[in-house]
């Protein structure tokens, strides 16, 4: 299955987060945590890290149509099975945790595709 997105936004920087009904929590499979935007910071560059998850709005995320080409699209490829892989329409690299590490604050990064459970995700409701 592939499925097409646009942008992955983190509803930490969108001021209608709260009311989009198809947010999500993106969790490697390897580690069971949750990608978050570090400190909350919505400005331009944020860095993305795993962190445990709580649900907080910097852990939401939705899919939103990109303004800035195909560097903000993000393909979903796999099956929910293993994960999913989350690949860059721009360069081809997946989204992963750096080293497979299991730790709060691991970097988020694309690297080359490997289908290793550090570049494995699961897209989970968000908690009510």
């Amino acid at each position: 299955m592939t499925t097409a997105f646009a942008a992955l936004v983190a509803s930490a920087t969108t001021a209608t987060a709260a009311t989009d009904p198809y947010e999500y929590l993106i969790v490697p499979v390897h580690s069971e945590k949750c990608l978050d935007v570090l400190d909350a910071d919505p400005g331009d560059a944020a860095d993305i890290v795993q962190w445990t998850c709580d649900g907080r709005v910097s852990q939401r995320f939705s899919a939103a149509p990109a303004d800035g080409g195909p560097a903000q699209r993000w393909r979903v490829e796999g099956g929910a099975a293993h994960g999913y892989g989350i690949v860059s329409d721009d360069t081809g690299l997946c989204l992963e945790v750096e080293f497979a590490s299991l730790e709060d604050g691991a970097e988020v990064r694309q690297y080359p595709c490997h289908g290793q459970a550090n570049q494995r995700f699961s897209f989970d409701d968000v908690p009510a």
